[in-house]
């Protein structure tokens, strides 16, 4: 029998390379994905940063120089998944390396062009673990459970398979924490600030919050980590025996809302982590704060869909409900149906006079801000139980919209009123009132108002008082509007899968439809950024830099 040989052997292997780059035409960090951490898996340190290798959020980069996190690696860099087992940073190579669901990945610039030997590659099952990932001189290794995988150093290529590890000087990085491990040894000494103290395997707060110790990690430049299954990381930097928390990441993964005041605050839907709520960050000042429902007095544990500033209150809407944060005060409170709320989940808020206008899945409401009282609606009030997409103030009028109507408030009869669609027609003449539907989005950019329909993107022209088409829904596929955003020259739409760009002037379209970002939810745009509210996590962004 012929035999294969070794050279033709390598080449095949060779050839089988998973390679997952960054995007193309984008730089490595023009796409950033912040989601909920769950837990830290795997701790390395690099020459400039340390990597926290999480259940749920990717890979997180700690700035070892300047102390505070940089942006994360994840899907949007290249990563397989944003679920990372074991994380190692190679220094006799650079080569920084990640293990993901049958999966190993490398990477020479120690974050994107990513390359990879699936578990087949290296003779693994389906479903195998990764649990470490260490190297010695001339070797990477990678430990599961039952075997340890003999790695070629800069290409994964499998070398071999040991139950036992046949060299001794092999530098690790850190692994999950096993019932039969002890952190007794690491911990002794340390301290923790802020009314924290370890307490059995775990950590527990001033507030009896306990929290298990996932990982444990010493780095070269006597940095030591301990990570937790509940996104409190703790370290203890230069050789210090103090621990200080650090918090990063969302507190929910499926961003439903973003509010812009000064930072950001974003929230969503209820998952599965105990403390679902809400989050305030402004990754530029390296500050994120979580606010938990279990924690948090007069605020139920629910969904939330949208938000918005009043004055020093933020007002939440969730489930036939509306949550108020006082910032001065540091207070909580809910308002529900007693007080005006209507029933079902609240997308829409906005607010006119002291008056803050509530859409819900069910109807429109409206609450006093000074009162906290209900603002008694008008008996022709057209939308009842009916589902409002949207709510908006501008130039003086409370604006909603339904899938059957667009109106505004008229304080004058103090009832609801239409004005006409003008859309044009065959042989460019303009057809007044053709029947619109589908209202599904408003934006008011510069004291002008644009609504998202079926027809397509309109504008509303104070001047003659009517709509007309800004944009046909053509132009971007006849795609159902979810969230719009305008700019100066741009139309920016939210779809269920995907992101467009219309440029106002020639209608030409830029469309953003890559998997790393899930189901789209809300967007925010502002002259140097862009933010979007998705199933997988928030995205930041860098739209100038694809101009």
């Amino acid at each position: 029998m012929k035999r294969a040989h070794p050279i033709s052997i390598f080449f095949f292997l060779f050839t089988e390379f998973l390679s997952a780059q960054a995007l193309e035409g984008f730089q490595p960090y023009d796409w950033i994905l912040y989601s909920d951490i769950t837990s830290v898996n795997s701790i390395s340190e690099g020459n400039n940063y340390a990597y926290l290798g999480t259940e749920t959020a990717g890979i997180l980069r700690w700035d070892i120089y300047g102390r505070y996190f940089s942006a994360p690696i994840t899907s949007a860099q290249g990563l397989a998944s944003n679920h990372v087992s074991a994380v190692y940073f190679d220094h006799n190579t650079g080569i920084l390396w990640a293990a993901t669901p049958n999966i190993l990945q490398y990477s020479y610039t120690q974050g994107d062009d990513w390359f990879g030997q699936s578990f087949d590659n290296l003779g693994l099952p389906a479903g195998s673990e990764i649990e470490q990932i260490g190297s010695s001189q001339d070797f990477i290794w990678c430990r599961t459970p039952i075997i340890t995988v003999k790695c070629d150093r800069s290409s994964g290529i499998m070398l071999g398979h040991i139950p036992v590890r046949d060299e001794d000087e092999i530098s690790w990085g850190s692994h999950r924490i096993q019932p039969y491990d002890t952190t007794q040894d690491f911990t002794d000494g340390l301290v923790i600030a802020g009314n924290w103290n370890f307490f059995g395997d775990g950590l527990i707060d001033h507030r009896g919050h306990y929290v298990d110790m996932t990982t444990v990690y010493a780095g070269q430049f006597q940095d030591f980590w301990v990570g937790t299954n509940d996104r409190v990381l703790f370290l203890a930097g230069n050789g210090r025996q103090r621990l200080e928390a650090k918090i990063f990441g969302l507190n929910n993964r499926d961003v439903q809302f973003i509010e812009k005041t000064n930072g950001l605050w974003v929230g969503g839907r209820q998952g599965q982590a105990p403390n679902h709520g809400v989050t305030y960050l402004d990754p530029e000042r390296g500050v994120w704060s979580q606010y938990d429902f279990e924690y948090l007095i007069n605020a139920n544990p629910q969904s939330l869909y949208s938000a918005l500033v009043v004055g020093d209150e933020i007002w939440f809407g969730g489930e036939g409900q509306i949550l108020i944060y006082d910032q001065a005060e540091d207070w909580w409170r809910s308002l529900d149906e007693a007080q005006g709320v209507p029933p079902g989940a609240i997308r829409s808020l906005a607010s006119k006079d002291e008056n803050i206008w509530i859409g819900s899945e069910r109807g429109l409401g409206a609450v006093s801000s000074e009162t906290r009282g209900s603002i008694i609606l008008p008996v022709s009030n057209p939308f009842v139980e009916r589902k409002i997409n949207a709510i908006q103030a501008s130039n003086d009028r409370i604006w909603v919209a339904t899938n059957q109507q667009l109106a505004y408030f008229d304080n004058q009869t103090s009832g609801f009123k239409n004005l006409p669609v003008s859309l044009p027609a065959a042989g460019g003449k303009q057809v007044i009132n053709r029947a619109v539907r589908g209202y599904s989005a408003l934006f008011d950019f510069k004291n002008k108002l644009f609504a998202a329909s079926s027809s397509g993107i309109l504008q509303l022209d104070e001047k003659q008082q009517r709509w007309t088409l800004a944009a046909p829904a053509s132009v971007y596929h006849n795609q159902y509007v979810r969230k719009l955003a305008v700019s100066e020259d741009y139309f920016w739409l939210v779809t269920a899968r995907a992101l467009f760009r219309v440029d106002r002037l020639t209608l030409s379209i830029r469309v953003y439809d890559y998997g790393f970002m899930g189901y789209l939810n809300d967007v925010y745009i502002s002259e140097d950024e862009l933010w979007i509210g998705t199933s997988k996590g928030l995205l930041n962004f860098n739209w100038q830099g694809d101009l």
